[in-house]
Parts: C-alpha cells; sequence; structure tokens
C-alpha cells in the first residue's frame, strides 16, 4: 500500500483546531460537574462571599438598622447636673423639679432610647436661639452682725435691679425655752435700749443692684447684757413684708462670748451648689436665630440621658431648642422658654460684704467700689464649669 493511502482525509466543513477546543470545554464542563457541587457552592458562599459582604456593608447597616429617638426632655437645676456617663442606661422620668426660673445656670436633660445593635453616638451637638431679652430683678440679702456693744442690720442687694422690702419688723425670742421660733417673743423695748425714734415696720430706703446698706442699729439693754451674762441667749428674727408675701427670717443669736457681744449665725436670704456638657451665653451678644455649639459628645446604648448646663453671662429670659446630631441625623429637644437669674455676687458671699461695711463703720456701700473685694465675692460664670471640672 501506498503511502498516500495512509492519509488522513478530511471531509469538507470540518477543523481539526475547532475539535481539540471543544473537547477541552467538554472535559473542564465534566470537571465542573463533578467537583463543584451544590455543598461545595455552599461552603465557599458561607465561608468566603457571605462574610466579605458583611465586612464591608456590616457598618452601615448596625449604624442604620434601627432607630435612636428622644424619650424625655425637660429643665432642672444645674447643680443636679451630672456627666453623661453617670446617665447611661437611665430611665427615670423626673419632672418634679423643672420649673419656669434658675438662679446661676440651668440644665436641660434630655433622655434617649436606641434600637440599633451598635452603640449611637452624639457629635456637634447646638443650642439653637428662638428669642432672648434681658432680665433683672432684686435679690435681698439680710445680715445682722455686732460692733463693740452694737447691733448693725445690714441689707445687701446681690441682684441686677435695685429693691427693697415693704417694711422690716424686728423680734426676738429667749433661745432658753426650746425652740427659739416657736418661743414667745420678747417686747423689743425690754432688749433694746430705748429708742424714740425707733417705729415698726422699718421702711429701709431702696438698694441698688449690687449695693449694701446698714438700715438699723441698736445696743442691747441692760436687761439683756444681764441676762447674757447668765448664759442667755437671745435670737433676733425680722418679719419681712413684701408685696406678694411676708416671711420670717432668722437674723442670728445674740450673745456674749469671753464677755464681748456676737452675733452667732447671722445671715438669712436666697440660697440655691459633675458638670460635662455646658453651653456658655454672652448674652449682650446673642440674638435669636444664632446656633451655639455644646461642649458635649456622648454615646447611646439601649437609654441614656444628657444633661446641657446653660450657663449665662448675665441674667435673660431665653426661648431655645438643643439639636443632637446622632450618627449623622439630627434630633431636637424644645422648644423651652426659661428664665435665668444671675445675680451680681455669689451664694452667701454678701456675708462678706457685710462684714467689710460693720468693719470700716460704713452706712452705705457701692457696687464695685472695692475692686480687691468684689473679686472675691462677685459672680463669675466661669467659676460654674471650673468648680465641677
Amino acid at each position: 500500500m501506498s503511502t498516500e493511502d495512509n492519509k488522513i482525509i478530511h471531509f469538507p466543513g470540518s477543523d481539526p483546531e475547532n475539535e481539540k477546543i471543544t473537547s477541552k470545554k467538554q472535559l473542564l464542563k465534566s470537571f465542573i460537574h463533578k467537583h463543584l457541587s451544590k455543598s461545595f457552592i455552599a461552603f465557599v458562599l458561607g465561608t468566603i462571599l457571605i462574610p466579605a459582604i458583611g465586612f464591608v456593608l456590616g457598618p452601615y447597616f448596625s449604624k442604620n438598622i434601627g432607630r435612636t429617638k428622644i424619650t424625655d426632655t425637660y429643665t432642672l437645676n444645674y447643680t443636679s447636673a451630672v456627666s453623661s456617663a453617670s446617665l447611661v442606661n437611665y430611665n427615670k422620668q423626673d419632672h418634679s423639679s423643672a420649673r419656669e426660673k434658675y438662679t446661676f445656670a440651668c440644665a436641660v436633660r434630655t433622655c434617649f432610647s436606641c434600637s440599633k445593635t451598635s452603640i449611637a453616638q452624639a457629635t456637634d451637638n447646638t443650642l439653637n436661639i428662638l428669642s432672648i431679652h434681658d432680665y433683672s430683678e432684686p435679690v435681698l440679702n439680710y445680715h445682722c452682725l455686732a460692733s463693740g456693744n452694737t447691733v448693725n442690720f445690714y441689707i445687701v442687694n446681690s441682684g441686677d435691679a435695685a429693691g427693697c422690702p415693704e417694711g422690716v419688723t424686728l423680734l426676738a425670742k429667749q433661745t432658753d425655752t426650746g425652740s427659739p421660733a416657736n418661743s414667745p417673743v420678747l417686747p423689743w423695748d425690754k432688749v433694746a435700749k430705748s429708742d424714740p425714734d425707733t417705729a415698726f415696720p422699718l421702711k429701709p430706703a431702696p438698694v441698688e443692684g449690687g449695693d449694701g446698706i446698714k438700715y438699723y442699729s441698736f445696743e442691747p439693754s441692760d436687761w439683756a447684757f444681764s441676762f447674757m451674762q447668765d448664759g442667755g441667749q437671745i435670737g433676733l428674727y425680722g418679719k419681712v413684708e413684701n408685696k406678694t408675701e411676708s416671711a420670717e427670717l432668722f437674723f442670728g443669736i445674740m450673745c456674749l462670748y469671753e464677755g464681748r457681744l456676737i452675733i452667732e449665725g447671722g445671715g438669712a436670704g436666697p440660697g440655691d451648689s459633675n458638670i460635662l456638657n455646658y453651653v456658655y451665653i454672652p448674652v449682650d451678644h446673642t440674638s435669636a436665630g444664632d446656633i451655639i455649639p455644646i461642649h458635649s459628645t456622648f454615646l447611646i446604648q439601649d437609654r441614656a440621658a444628657a444633661d446641657t448646663v446653660l450657663i449665662p453671662d448675665k441674667s435673660c429670659r431665653l426661648k431655645y431648642s438643643l439639636t443632637y446630631k446622632i450618627d449623622g441625623k439630627e434630633l431636637t429637644a424644645g422648644p423651652f422658654t426659661t428664665t435665668i437669674h444671675v445675680p451680681l455676687y455669689e451664694d452667701m458671699s454678701t456675708l462678706n460684704i457685710a462684714n467689710y461695711m460693720n468693719d470700716a463703720g460704713m452706712d452705705y456701700y457701692k457696687y464695685t467700689s472695692n475692686p480687691e473685694l468684689q473679686e472675691k465675692v462677685g459672680h463669675d460664670p466661669v467659676r460654674i464649669v471650673e468648680g465641677y471640672y
């Protein structure tokens, strides 16, 4: 047989190279069908693909699935405010302390609930001023001090407006008969040396904001000195009458110490004292529409609350709201309307002014007339924050 008889005869339309490729595809298809079973595919999805998707999209879902909302909000005294860390899981809603007017500063408590799987974070929080107006009122503090054999009565006005009581009637009570408050009143002419010019009630002159005045003095009677030399004590009180009310204030205990006349516990007047979140309000430079940043950042998991302290530098009447930016979304608390009265002096520091007047024999003290004393007793809003850090 010749070599020509051994040649492969190709029929028309056939291609050897294509036949090879087709054969390889059939082998690959057979391999995939044999080895990549459903269980193998599920294994790949479960161990590689789904975790990868979870790693990429998990933070988005944990942050955006579920919601954070405000469940309650109200005002309270700034001295009751605490750091956000102390309010984690806070769930008590107590409005008993809420009121329309506060002294020195005011706190706003906002309670949150969070149904997210992750911890929500509040940042870029703001105080939104809707309206702001000046406000002023007198705050009269009464003090009784001894100087030699004389007892002096002072009024110091720590408020930012002039004021005076409608009348003051001085009372004396013997303190060795049980509770001095419930003891019978002693005749005034028995306790004090006779003064024909004395007529109760006394009518003190108006006292400007920050000023002090000595409105009455007396010398104890011979009977009073004899009574005190035997160890007796006499309580001094004042029935103070104003336009809307009348109150009996305790001025102090008159007694002798080592033969010297003293007044123990003298002084009467209004009294109110871990801040973390606060906003300082410069009243004269603040107007409706202003947005003031709040110094606060806190976390919310399940339940939480935030106390924000509003600290104006002078008395004002505010209408405002608070905005909390939580995971990029804004929640608003309010609006609130609050009056914040800012006295010119720190609590109980008016006694220092009365002592200064008493030691110097002054009948009238003018606000800021003694810079050194003013530095000690004047109210500084910054102290509210610094005192609690």
